[in-house]
């Protein structure tokens, strides 16, 4: 079992990335910088969130052929549980971030959410208990 969760993200725009999770996200910052090729912030007690520049892990899997971004539906969401949706809503669109919807009750889920992309298309969802 594992005692941590590391969550990596493989990305083309490496810089845009960092700004937008330590800047904006304000996730604490653990390791690397701007430049990359990597870097990580912490995203919970026992979480880190990696950004990694997806040319180099291309190299590890041999990858070249296949295309960058294929055409799909979104395959996974990045979910951040917080104690205020309506306000860190707000917040980020202070800070230019486009929500994909507004903060809003999902019964059955139990939760409060809000969603939105980061700079490389990646969905976040931030909620908290109904």
């Amino acid at each position: 079992m594992a005692n941590s969760v590391h969550i990596r993200l493989l990305v083309q725009n490496f810089a845009p990335c960092f700004y937008f999770y330590r800047d904006i996200m304000s996730f604490p910052h653990r390791a690397g910088n701007e430049k990359g090729p990597y870097v990580t912030f912490h995203i919970g007690e026992h979480t880190v969130l990696g950004l990694f520049v997806q040319e180099h892990m291309t190299d590890v899997l041999r990858t070249h052929t296949l295309p960058p971004r294929p055409v799909s539906q979104d395959r996974f969401v990045i979910c951040l549980d917080v104690p205020d949706v309506d306000a860190l809503a707000l917040h980020l669109v202070s800070r230019g971030v486009t929500m994909l919807n507004e903060p809003m009750d999902m019964p059955d889920w139990q939760i409060r959410v809000a969603h939105f992309r980061d700079p490389e298309g990646n969905i976040i969802e931030i909620n908290q208990p109904m």
